[in-house]
């Protein structure tokens, strides 16, 4: 199993029809997180999501918004961030 997941709490849906916004709620986080998914996606308020990221798409910010420096190799066809 692998353990880079985070479990989140749906707060909010917006259906946009090509894309799905879920607004999400996490343990020990005091911002909420919003997940672009497909427009397939039917969710509601009050489920329960298990989100993973690929580490050749994550993208991490210090406070001043200055990119941390990537460890993860680049997915091909992608340019490598800063």
């Amino acid at each position: 199993m692998h353990e880079n997941w985070l479990e989140a709490q749906v707060t909010f849906v917006e259906s946009l029809g090509s894309a799905t916004h879920a607004y999400c709620s996490f343990p020990g986080a005091e911002e909420s997180l919003t997940c672009t998914l497909p427009g397939s996606v039917r969710l509601h308020d009050g489920e329960s999501l298990r989100l993973q990221v690929p580490p050749e798409s994550a993208y991490l910010f210090d406070a001043a918004g200055k990119a941390f420096r990537r460890h993860a190799p680049v997915a091909p066809g992608r340019s490598p961030s800063r």
